[in-house]
């Protein structure tokens, strides 16, 4: 008598370890999911009050689309960086 045959034991296991390994990254798969909103609010939670710059929800800042804030500018304005172009404009169709 056999126990599970030889080929078919050897074949089983590998159909074992698959099925095993499937589970392992399911549950890997549903941990993350499950902790991605918590993450999520706990970062928003912790920044919220780390603003520094008035508050612009919006396009042009409000409802009324006026694009003024009460912030204000440091003078004098100083350069922050500078975009260089490896190529200069050229036309889209000839």
């Amino acid at each position: 008598m056999l126990h599970h045959g030889c080929a078919r034991g050897l074949h089983h296991s590998k159909e074992v370890d698959i099925v095993t390994d499937d589970r392992r990254r399911n549950r890997t798969i549903k941990d993350f999911l499950l902790l991605s909103p918590v993450f999520a609010i706990l970062v928003t939670v912790l920044s919220g009050g780390s603003a520094y710059a008035d508050d612009w929800p919006t396009y042009r800042h409000d409802i009324a689309r006026s694009g003024i804030t009460s912030e204000k500018l440091g003078i004098p304005l100083v350069e922050s960086w500078m975009f260089r172009a490896r190529h200069g404009p050229q036309p889209a169709w000839g």
